[in-house]
């Protein structure tokens, strides 16, 4: 009984592990400043960030250009699963793609 007990348990809390807030907006801007930060505005509202340090720095920048350029919507994945998409500025990005 305790091992079923224990395994449930493990088996809740591992959850939260893989929590994460999804956001589908369209950018407004792409910015890079001198220190290498990537901003970008969305159109109804919010911010995000994202540092040039980032192991997918330079592909999440490529997708967002491409995005912008074609006019796309791009979904963007927060590490917090409480992030809010229209409002607030964000540096969780853990995630990006474009939607058709």
């Amino acid at each position: 009984m305790k091992k079923l007990v224990l395994g449930a348990s493990l088996a809740l809390l591992s959850i939260n592990a893989f929590a994460y807030k999804e956001c589908t907006v369209e950018t407004s801007r792409l910015y890079i400043g001198d220190d290498g930060h990537l901003w970008l505005q969305f159109i109804n509202g919010g911010l995000a960030n994202m540092k040039a340090s980032d192991i997918d720095f330079e592909h999440t920048y490529s997708l967002l250009l491409a995005a912008q350029m074609a006019d796309k919507k791009v979904t963007v994945r927060f590490k917090d699963d409480n992030a809010q998409c229209n409002s607030g500025t964000r540096s969780d990005i853990v995630g990006v793609w474009v939607h058709r």
